[in-house]
């Protein structure tokens, strides 16, 4: 009896042989455990296509509904080389080889991708912080401009009690010139 099962692409791999297998995240794979070819690489049948790929760019499925019911997990693989080949100590012995450079360059631009999505993920608050700012400055901008019409109107009307107080104040001297005058 065959010792097979069906796992999911956690990595994007892109195939560097004739002989191996291009993945994307969440690919399903029927595999076969006993026909492994060099040390962690296996065969498998992704739809009708055969070939090889890394034991590092899969995820075992439990049950035939894992890969439906997102159980697995799928998301960007940040784990660095150095993470892998302490975890995995005899990968160390095909580091040199090809289709591992290939995996960590992968491994590379899966980490790369998920700094550009945390450079866009701040990219997104830095413009939301800097919108609400901007709508801070313009309520402010906005009180400003309706104080700076309140003292308009107030400078106006004392300049119109001024005119007045002037007025007033001649009328005063004309009517104290005349009652002067008939004394």
């Amino acid at each position: 009896m065959s010792n097979s099962s069906w796992v999911a692409a956690i990595l994007n791999y892109e195939a560097n042989e004739s002989d191996e297998l291009s993945l994307q995240i969440g690919d399903k794979i029927w595999v076969d455990w006993d026909q492994e070819s060099d040390e962690g690489w296996y065969q498998g049948q992704k739809g009708e296509e055969f070939g090889l790929f890394h034991k590092s760019c899969i995820e075992v499925i439990e049950k035939e509904g894992d890969l439906e019911n997102n159980d697995l997990n799928l998301e960007n693989n940040n784990e660095t080389e150095n993470q892998f080949l302490e975890k995995n100590p005899k990968e160390k012995t095909i580091k040199n080889d090809s289709k591992w450079n290939n995996l960590i360059t992968n491994l590379v631009k899966g980490v790369q991708k998920s700094g550009e999505n945390q450079r866009k993920r701040l990219g997104q608050i830095t413009k939301q912080k800097f919108e609400i700012l901007t709508e801070g400055v313009q309520k402010e901008e906005h009180k400003i401009n309706h104080l700076s019409t309140q003292v308009e109107t107030l400078d106006q009307n004392f300049q119109e009690l001024s005119n007045q107080f002037s007025e007033n104040k001649k009328i005063l001297e004309k009517i104290n010139s005349i009652l002067n005058s008939k004394k």
